[in-house]
């Protein structure tokens, strides 16, 4: 594993559930709401939930989740809300989420990670071009965007015509 930099933390929830809440609350104001907790061993889960920066106040589970898209359901189910880095916005983002500052929350190291049996010429490259990346500074907020998967508005519903994506008749729909 080569750790590669540090990356804010965020805490996601509900879109709608943002509104009369503090823009930037401290970790003292979120620690006593429902939290989605990953299926994960202790380390990492007690990692997510932020149990060593919570005072003693244990964490309040209102899902348990496998994966980032189960996590987001269950926020968008209003389950509870969850700590994750800043980059997951990024990559993971999607309507009906808000991922709000929390003050106190220390950062997360990102770091990538391979098996032992798969060290070869490849993941060694990999992971030498991901450090000299992170060395200058070319971290996920520099990056560009990923692609827009979504569907674009159809012009007969939508009233506009949309821009031709690449290899797409201009305003056709996807």
């Amino acid at each position: 594993m080569e750790p590669l930099f540090a990356d804010g933390q965020l805490r996601v929830l509900r879109q709608r559930r943002v509104l009369g809440h503090h823009e930037h609350p401290g970790l003292e104001q979120v620690v006593h709401e429902l939290f989605v907790a990953r299926r994960a061993p202790a380390y990492w889960r007690d990692f997510w939930l932020a149990t060593d920066v919570r005072d003693g106040h244990p964490a309040a589970v209102g899902a348990e989740v496998a994966t980032v898209d189960e996590c987001f359901e269950a926020i968008l189910a209003e389950r509870g809300a969850a700590f994750t880095q800043a980059s997951t916005k990024r990559f993971y983002g999607r309507p009906g989420l808000a991922f709000v500052p929390v003050r106190d929350l220390p950062p997360s190291t990102l770091s990538v990670a391979w098996r032992k049996d798969a060290a070869g010429p490849l993941v060694h490259d990999f992971v030498k071009t991901a450090r000299v990346l992170a060395a200058v500074g070319l971290v996920p907020d520099t990056l560009p965007s990923p692609p827009d998967r979504r569907r674009r508005p159809c012009p007969a519903t939508a009233g506009a015509v949309p821009p031709a994506a690449p290899g797409q008749a201009p305003g056709s729909c996807r």
